[in-house]
């Protein structure tokens, strides 16, 4: 089946015959809101069966982990999609904590994203998961809120993390968290109206918007999140060595802002944030070292009657700074995502002219949404409420999803390491017995 007798939702798919019904149920998603307010999400359990209660995997860290939420203005932009606004972020600031259980476990999706998510996954022709089966928003993270800073991680790293589109930056927990644990400060960031949906401060949520895949949106797209993303560091930058800091309207807990330093930052992305991550290396030479997971590097990627246009990272490279690249695995079709299959030329461009130190690795058997926390949730769902298995397939593929993700984590981990603390791992080498659904492309 060709790209043109297909459409895209959330990054995934899926056939035209789902057009029309998606079309409708899209449009009935505004009967969930008034006045910008979510409507409340559905009461769990209603059916015959409890609802589905989801657990999140612990972080395999030493350390707690802290989180708080910031609400980001930019006074001296204007809002790309919206023009009569300023720009609005929502960011979430995950670090190392003592393990201190009287701060309360942060919830894993905001509340206000509940109703949108749930939908979502309810749509018939997507995941089909029926409204009320699953608890949604009583899923907890692991993650504490405000707690304090544990001052035994020594000089902690910042990285930056951006979503993909159609998504949220709280679908990516099991991987922050998990950095977090091992002693990084993972700041991460909701696009606005390119994420799912976004709430702010009073409940306020903005949904996202029907982006065309068109190559003139696409470059709004990157250039507003590359300047999205330049601001948060200034931000950062901003409160960096101070004591008692407020990051837009949150204050840190003691210590984080003396701990943040923005001089040598990490970032990687999922999809069009893996794509941001690049672009927003070659802009900024703050970003030292990135992480692409499975992202085209283009506005225009050559397909779908799509012009190919390659983004400036593709073009150029990012002189001596260490990227890694991470494909999705699969057989037949689409072949794996990697710079020497022929499945994505603005990899194979940025591979031959970037000359510093890179890696190209496919994580076999995968799919697009395995870099995030679909891993875990879809197969928790699915021994109680049946998921069809292609599906499943479509979203995280067939290897073992307990796998994947800790995978996942242990390479992510190595690169940060080896990148920002010079932390020597012969898993960045070559491949290992220890983790053979690692495939090299070099």
């Amino acid at each position: 089946m060709t790209s043109e007798h297909r459409i895209p939702l959330n990054g995934r798919v899926l056939p035209a015959r789902s057009l029309r019904i998606l079309l409708a149920l899209l449009a009935s998603m505004l009967l969930l809101f008034v006045d910008g307010a979510p409507a409340r999400a559905s009461v769990p359990g209603t059916g015959t069966n409890p609802p589905v209660a989801l657990t999140v995997p612990q972080p395999t860290g030493k350390h707690g982990v802290g989180v708080i939420k910031s609400h980001l203005v930019d006074t001296s932009r204007q809002d790309p999609w919206k023009p009569e606004r300023q720009r609005e972020l929502m960011v979430s600031v995950h670090y190392p904590a003592v393990k201190a259980t009287q701060y309360p476990l942060s919830p894993w999706l905001s509340p206000g994203v509940v109703p949108v998510f749930e939908f979502l996954m309810a749509l018939p022709g997507y995941l089909a998961i029926p409204t009320g089966s699953v608890d949604w928003a009583g899923a907890r993270s692991h993650s504490r809120v405000a707690a304090p800073l544990d001052t035994t991680a020594t000089s902690p790293k910042v990285v930056l993390f951006s979503t993909a589109q159609g998504t949220t930056r709280e679908l990516n927990t099991v991987l922050i968290e998990d950095l977090a644990s091992r002693g990084y400060i993972v700041v991460s960031i909701d696009h606005t109206y390119e994420s799912a949906a976004v709430e702010f401060p009073n409940g306020r949520v903005e949904t996202g918007l029907n982006h065309d895949r068109g190559p003139v949106t696409q470059k709004k797209s990157i250039d507003s999140r590359v300047a999205d993303t330049r601001f948060v560091l200034n931000q950062l930058a901003a409160v960096s060595g101070t004591s008692n800091a407020t990051l837009g309207n949150t204050a840190l807990p003691t210590g984080l802002a003396g701990a943040i330093n923005t001089t040598k930052v990490g970032m990687f992305g999922h999809v069009q944030g893996g794509y941001t991550t690049a672009e927003t290396m070659y802009a900024d030479s703050r970003i030292h070292a990135g992480i692409n997971l499975d992202g085209v590097m283009a506005y225009g990627d050559g397909k779908g009657g799509n012009p190919y246009l390659p983004g400036k990272a593709a073009q150029h490279g990012l002189g001596e700074r260490p990227m890694l690249l991470m494909g999705a695995g699969t057989q037949g079709t689409p072949t794996n995502h990697d710079h020497t299959s022929g499945s994505d030329q603005s990899w194979t461009d940025f591979w031959s002219v970037h000359h510093g130190w890179k890696r190209d690795l496919t994580l076999n058997e995968t799919a697009l949404d395995s870099y995030t926390d679909f891993s875990f949730f879809l197969p928790q769902i699915n021994t109680t409420v049946p998921i069809a298995p292609a599906m499943i397939e479509l979203f995280i593929g067939r290897v073992d999803p307990v796998l994947s993700m800790n995978t996942q984590r242990v390479y992510v981990r190595s690169f940060f390491d080896l990148a920002l603390r010079n932390k020597q791992s012969d898993l960045l080498n070559g491949p290992s017995p220890q983790y053979p659904e690692i495939k090299f492309n070099y």
